[in-house]
C-alpha cells in the first residue's frame, strides 16, 4: 500500500470518529504516524482528504454493486440482484452513508453525489433494455419498470435509514419483483395516453 493510501484508510478512522465537522488535519496526521506537514506533500487540505476518501467508497461500492449484477442470470435474479446489493451496501456502510449525507459534505461532494442516481439509473435501465431484447419485459413498461424498481430500493433505505423500520428486505424484494412482473391486478391494462 502506497503512502497515500495509508493516509486515506487512516482518514477513514478518523472521519467515522469524529465526522467531517469535527474532523482536522492534525488527527488524521497522528491517526497515520506522521507530521501534518507531509500531509500537504499528498493533498492540498482535510476536505480534499475527505472528497478523496469517499470518493473510493463511493467508487468501490459501485464497483460491488455492477459486479454481483452481472452474476445474475436472468432479467428477474438481475432485479433481484440490484435491490438487495444496493440496500446491502448502503446498510453494510452505513457509517459512510451517514458522513455522505452531512451538511459539510453535501457542498463538498456536489458533483459527486449528481453522479450517483444517473449511474444507478443506467445500470437499472441495461437490466431492463436486456430484459426488454429477451421478451422478459414488454416495451411499454420499460420506463415504469425501471422507476418500481428504484422506488422500492430507495424507500426501502429510506424507511431503514429515516424512519428505523427494521424488515426482511429480501422478501420486500421478492414480493416487489414478483409484483413487477406478474402486476397487481389480474389483468394489466395499457394506460390511457
Amino acid at each position: 500500500m502506497d503512502k497515500k493510501e495509508e493516509i486515506l484508510r487512516a482518514a477513514e478512522t478518523v472521519f467515522l470518529k469524529y465526522g467531517l465537522a469535527k474532523c482536522t488535519m492534525e488527527d488524521i496526521a497522528k491517526a497515520c504516524s506522521v507530521k501534518k506537514t507531509a500531509l500537504y506533500y499528498y493533498f492540498d487540505s482535510r476536505d480534499d482528504i475527505f472528497v478523496k476518501m469517499i470518493s473510493n467508497k463511493l467508487d468501490e461500492m459501485m464497483d460491488e454493486l455492477v459486479s454481483f449484477v452481472d452474476k445474475a442470470k436472468s432479467t428477474k435474479e438481475k432485479i433481484k440482484s440490484f435491490m438487495q446489493k444496493r440496500i446491502e451496501l448502503v446498510l453494510n456502510n452505513k457509517p459512510f452513508v451517514e458522513i455522505f449525507h452531512d451538511d459539510g459534505c453535501l457542498k463538498i461532494l456536489k458533483e459527486k453525489r449528481k453522479k450517483i442516481i444517473p449511474n444507478e439509473f443506467n445500470i437499472v435501465s441495461n437490466i431492463v433494455e436486456e430484459g426488454l431484447a429477451k421478451g422478459d419485459i414488454f416495451a411499454d413498461a420499460t420506463k415504469p419498470v425501471i422507476l418500481m424498481i428504484l422506488g422500492v430500493t430507495y424507500g426501502s433505505l429510506y424507511a431503514n435509514m429515516e424512519i428505523g423500520v427494521e424488515w426482511d428486505y429480501k422478501k420486500q424484494i421478492n414480493s416487489a419483483v414478483n409484483i413487477i412482473f406478474n402486476g397487481i391486478g389480474k389483468k394489466i391494462e395499457k394506460e390511457c395516453e
